[in-house]
């Protein structure tokens, strides 16, 4: 995200990349919250879940962000980057969450 903010990258080059990375990232949810978990591992794999879910949002959302500066490459974003940090917090609580969670 920040590589086409900077302009290293175009809107749509950063739109095809976050596009593969959330496709994974359920593709990730979808393994780790299977039933097969054992008892021990559930809670850490639960906050792992919320911890994807949260960064997929936070892609979703600077994919709404890439079209918007595709439209105006002048366009001000500062509301939607407050939006996109909060997506990363949550994401790394819940990461926090995951690993206190690990078993022993």
């Amino acid at each position: 995200f920040e590589k086409m903010i900077s302009g290293q990258i175009t809107p749509d080059n950063y739109i095809m990349i976050a596009d593969v990375s959330s496709s994974q990232i359920r593709a990730m949810i979808i393994s780790i919250t299977e039933p097969n978990a054992s008892q021990e591992w559930l809670t850490s794999y639960s906050a792992l879940s919320e911890s994807l879910r949260a960064y997929n949002t936070y892609l979703r959302e600077t994919v709404v962000v890439a079209e918007k500066l595709k439209a105006d490459p002048a366009a001000n974003i500062s509301e939607e980057r407050v939006k996109l940090d909060q997506y990363l917090a949550q994401a790394q609580e819940s990461i926090d969450t995951s690993n206190s969670a690990r078993p022993a």
